[in-house]
């Protein structure tokens, strides 16, 4: 339908945002995007550094030294965030969403690892379905929200993006327009703002959640 090319074509774009956000943020890694309409894992594994991660490490490798620091380092919100990465790429979505639900309580202001949880938890919802796929997606536009309360101003337009598409797919349709209204408040004249006006009447009129 082209309701739903036109919502997979929206969560793309504002995808992007999260890989370029925990990129900078970290210096570690490209970071991820949402996951729920592209490869978050894949996206940007090309642009990463090779010296940051030599050829002859494998991820496995990497996940015992990170598990390991981790334990070393308890209050290092690095270590986590590096930990839930590594546990993502290696398919690992389960021990990556323990790690980062942990982090987040752990370290409630760090909105890198809210928007990673959010990530993996969207990434899980994609090859979920019936009720624990919208179980998923509902966790993971929680973690959005939760972000855009203590992101850089910068990017929590974006977030209310996320989370709105998110919160949609959750089959929660009332929170979704609360966050693209939000969206709004800060950017009417935004470059996604005719789409967001679309995707509220979709949600308002009960549109096809895709």
């Amino acid at each position: 339908m082209m309701m739903d090319r036109d919502r997979i074509s929206f969560w793309t774009r504002i995808g992007a945002f999260a890989l370029i956000i925990l990129f900078l943020a970290t210096f570690l890694f490209a970071g991820l995007g949402t996951g729920l309409n592209i490869d978050f894992l894949q996206a940007f594994r090309s642009n990463q550094p090779a010296q940051q991660h030599p050829q002859t490490v494998s991820v496995k490798q990497q996940i015992k030294y990170a598990e390991s620091y981790a334990k070393d380092h308890p209050k290092d919100p690095a270590a986590v965030f590096r930990l839930g990465y590594l546990y993502a790429q290696d398919g690992q979505m389960r021990k990556a969403g323990q790690v980062l639900e942990k982090g987040r309580k752990d370290f409630p202001k760090n909105a890198q690892i809210a928007m990673l949880l959010g990530d993996v938890y969207a990434q899980q919802a994609q090859s979920a379905s019936g009720k624990e796929q919208k179980k998923l997606y509902g966790k993971a536009a929680d973690a959005f929200a939760g972000a855009s309360k203590i992101a850089p101003s910068g990017d929590v337009a974006r977030l209310y993006l996320a989370a709105g598409e998110a919160y949609q797919r959750a089959g929660q349709p009332g929170l979704a327009v609360k966050y693209w209204n939000k969206y709004l408040d800060k950017h009417p004249k935004g470059k996604q703002a005719d789409q967001v006006r679309k995707q509220i009447s979709d949600a308002l009129h009960g549109g096809s959640t895709g």
